[in-house]
């Protein structure tokens, strides 16, 4: 990159750089005259530069800076004086450095694409020849990781790319590049202000990492030299465990080590062996970690319209749907019909959301109720999910009465009657009337229904259940009451559940929950 390019590049790096470009070209001009730091090459005059170099220069800086920081009256030609008077072990160590920047350099268009990557999707940018004002045109290509990977190791077996080749034309050892590895990695480990967020990082998109500043900045650019150097020898074939050259991610993690993934065996107990190779498996349990899972907690089916009061309900007792993660849906037509449910709840229980069913007692409820208790799961992979559903998730209102419904389970007549007025003045309607045919016996059809029907009244029956968990509220709010209605019980029950789901953040975590039943 141009002087310029790779000026903007430290400034977001290096808080003492020096505010504009002349002064940071005459900091590296004197690097460059004491042999410590220079350009790539140099064209027309003009000098070229590696995003690798931010190492170097990293190093230089920090003398830098720990030279001020012991003598805070030094001057900037005293800082020079004193680095002059040290600068033979910084020399030897840019000589160094030069060789592994020339193999970095050789080698980044196979690696740089997968490690800048998501973890899911890589970028191919072709320069092309086309030069206009200067600037090489560059078209970028959205990859899926899988197709890079095997873009190398096709190049490999073709001959066209070839790593001990390139090791040996560059004269370097394996022995040197595994002692650069672990080099910036130990300065990496020091440094990394987010190390343990970098497994949350590692999915993120290579743009959005290129908007943090500082020493948080640095450590992505040391993280990219430390896997291109992993990637590069295990594509030299060399066993990486003899050598004791660990995963970009464990460099220091001295714990006992799984014999086939090499993984430290408490990581592959709680992530499993694919922590790598399987990013959404793993963003289940990151984003679980660090509790910005988005995916809901509990989905509530209810009949029709009757979720939008029962909502009003969970946020009025302090169980906030939105803050929770609660979702609601209403049933169709087929309601509770069990092959058409089974596949869906089972898959939601094994990414660990509750289901919960509240309906009315009408067309065979009470049968398909018992059939989800006869069930056993069917998913192999999860043996301790051994029911498709607990029954006691499938809420059947006025469970000892026969076509009961939601409206009739949970409210009084006064309740009901006020709830009919409030929706149209004109109705005319007691409490005695409503209990009367509350008592009907022979009565087939649910409560409203049946009333509508025997008083010919006008109501938006959809609406209704709003009205009356609106009544109930403002009854609570005046006056409270210890007594509960099955609808407050049932909806403090799913509020305490759902607030203690702890979505897993391992795969032990997942089958101890598995394990107490609550999801089937």
């Amino acid at each position: 990159m141009s002087e310029e390019a790779f000026f903007k590049l430290c400034l977001r790096r290096f808080h003492n750089i020096g505010r504009s470009k002349d002064n940071f070209v005459k900091l590296l001009d004197f690097y460059n005259d004491e042999q410590l730091f220079s350009p790539v090459f140099i064209h027309e005059k003009q000098s070229y530069y590696s995003t690798f170099q931010v190492f170097n220069l990293f190093i230089l800086e920090e003398f830098r800076e720990k030279s001020l920081s012991l003598n805070s009256e030094l001057q900037c030609g005293d800082w020079k004086q004193m680095l002059k008077a040290n600068k033979e072990h910084l020399r030897e160590e840019n000589i160094e450095f030069s060789k592994l920047l020339k193999l970095l350099i050789a080698i980044q268009d196979y690696y740089l694409p997968e490690v800048m990557s998501d973890g899911r999707v890589g970028e191919l940018r072709d320069y092309g020849t086309l030069i206009l004002g200067g600037t090489f045109m560059c078209s970028k290509k959205r990859v899926v990781l899988s197709a890079l990977q095997r873009y190398r190791n096709t190049a490999i077996t073709a001959g066209k790319f070839k790593p001990k080749e390139s090791l040996d034309s560059i004269n370097l050892s394996v022995e040197e590049v595994v002692k650069w590895t672990k080099k910036v990695a130990l300065i990496l480990k020091g440094l990394n202000p987010l190390a343990h967020w970098h497994l949350v990082l590692k999915y993120v998109d290579f743009e959005k990492k290129q908007k943090l500043r500082g020493d948080a900045l640095v450590a992505q650019d040391l993280h990219g030299i430390v896997d291109i150097l992993f990637l590069f020898l295990k594509d030299l074939g060399e066993d990486l465990s003899k050598k004791g050259v660990r995963d970009a991610y464990d460099w220091f993690d001295l714990s006992k080590r799984a014999k086939t993934s090499h993984l430290p065996i408490w990581k592959e107990r709680m992530y499993g062996e694919e922590i790598f190779t399987a990013p959404y498996k793993m963003l289940e349990f990151l984003t679980n970690e660090f509790n910005i899972n988005p995916k809901p907690r509990a989905i509530i089916f209810t009949e029709g319209q009757e979720w939008k009061a029962i909502s009003k309900l969970f946020a009025f007792m302090g169980y906030s749907p939105k803050l929770l993660g609660i979702e609601f849906r209403a049933l169709g037509s087929d309601k509770l019909k069990y092959e058409k449910w089974i596949q869906f709840i089972e898959y939601m229980h094994e990414k660990q959301t509750y289901m919960f069913f509240l309906i009315d007692d009408e067309n065979n409820a009470r049968q398909a109720r018992n059939k989800f208790k006869t069930k056993k799961n069917r998913i192999n992979e999860h043996p301790h999910l051994k029911r498709t559903l607990d029954p006691l998730r499938i809420k059947i209102w006025g469970a000892k009465k026969k076509n009961s419904s939601f409206e009739e389970a949970n409210f009084t007549n006064t309740e009901i009657v006020e709830a009919i007025k409030r929706q149209n003045k004109s109705n005319k309607i007691t409490v005695k009337q409503v209990r009367d045919v509350r008592k009907n016996t022979s009565r087939k059809k649910g409560l409203i229904e049946a009333i509508v029907g025997r008083y010919g009244l006008k109501i938006r029956k959809e609406k209704l259940p709003e009205v009356l968990v609106d009544i109930l509220i403002k009854k609570r709010t005046k006056r409270g009451g210890k007594r509960k209605t099955e609808l407050e019980k049932i909806v403090c029950e799913i509020g305490q559940l759902v607030m203690f789901n702890h979505q897993p953040k391992g795969r032990d975590h997942q089958v101890q929950n598995f394990r107490t039943g609550f999801m089937g």
